[in-house]
């Protein structure tokens, strides 16, 4: 192995991949210990026994074992990350390193916000959270005010989707039944006004509003039923106050006691992804916290990640698959 590879981050990234699978003789022990994929954690493996030139494990039994390059590694490889441990440290103090701060949506959900922060403190980050509407996550990490957040960009490029539906006082439609907007044209026999459909701020940017709006206008809605609510406590207030519908998740209108209803135009929904400023591109510890913590990062935003068939999952923290999913979503997206 050359030096200029066994310094790199890439290299100390797979060494300690390594230890950790040499430690934990489990493949799968040892990626949730690392909070990755497992697939991810093979292919550094396989990466590190390229670079080396030999296979670290026996995987011919049940149980994987050293293989006697593998053995001799060990010692060498604990040592080397013990002292790139103490140098990080040393680094971090010196700079003052406070922590990574991620701005999120203001209707994320807290308990899973709650949950990304105690795992990101058991990595070694501290997580410090702050909340921005779509537009002003999106200035604040081109200005690295903050080093991480989500941004609303289109299906192709998304690492997560979340399907809308309006949320209401009382139920909508029977048994979550999907909502057409054509239902919610002004009859001629009805002489109240229209009924409101409120937008929270997150929805208010053209990569949304433009389709909706469009969807609106085709479906025989007018514009004034529309409109567009500054503060998310409010519009929830004004559901509860009157028979206006918020645009919403599912999640998010059940955590506020709020009937839902999907809406039948699928391709109305948010579309995210995790977006670093600049100033923090080359930061390898963070692009590792950050794929670790892609299923949750998914809870936060009451989505899925999204399918090579345009489908999403429902938004939980279970399934390795889905995990999975997330993790190489933000990995692509971080590059």
């Amino acid at each position: 192995m050359q030096n200029r590879h066994m310094w790199s981050l890439d290299a100390l990234l797979h060494l300690r991949t390594f230890v950790a699978v040499a430690e934990s003789l489990s493949f799968s022990r040892a990626a949730e210990e690392l909070m990755i994929g497992q697939p991810l954690l093979s292919r550094r493996v396989k990466a590190l026994e390229t670079e080396i030139g030999g296979e670290l494990f026996d995987r011919s039994k049940r149980q994987i074992a050293l293989t006697a390059l593998g053995a001799d590694l060990l010692g060498p490889a604990r040592d080397l990350l013990a002292r790139a441990d103490r140098l990080e440290a040393f680094v971090r103090a010196a700079q003052g390193f406070d922590g990574i701060r991620l701005a999120l949506p203001p209707d994320s959900d807290p308990r899973s916000i709650a949950r990304m922060i105690a795992a990101a403190a058991e990595a070694g980050t501290p997580l410090h959270v702050e909340f921005l509407a779509a537009a002003e996550r999106e200035a604040a990490v081109l200005e690295a005010a903050v080093a991480l957040t989500v941004v609303r960009v289109p299906i192709d490029l998304a690492g997560y989707s979340v399907p809308l539906g309006l949320a209401s006082a009382t139920a909508l439609t029977d048994r979550e039944r999907p909502v057409h907007l054509t239902d919610l044209r002004r009859s001629r026999r009805d002489p109240g006004p229209p009924r409101r459909i409120l937008v929270t701020a997150e929805d208010d940017v053209p990569l949304f509003r433009e389709p909706f709006s469009r969807s609106a206008a085709q479906s025989g809605l007018v514009a004034s039923q529309v409109e567009v609510m500054t503060s998310t406590t409010n519009a929830v207030a004004t559901v509860f106050a009157t028979d206006a519908l918020l645009l919403c998740s599912r999640p998010f209108a059940r955590r506020n006691g709020l009937a839902w209803a999907p809406l039948a135009d699928r391709s109305l929904r948010r579309t995210y992804r995790v977006q670093a400023s600049d100033t923090q591109r080359n930061n390898a510890r963070l692009e590792e916290l950050v794929t670790g913590l892609a299923p949750l990062i998914g809870v936060v935003l009451d989505a899925g990640p999204v399918r090579s068939d345009g489908d999403d999952t429902a938004a939980s923290d279970e399934g390795a698959e889905r995990g999975d999913r997330g993790r190489e979503a933000l990995a692509e997206a971080w590059r």
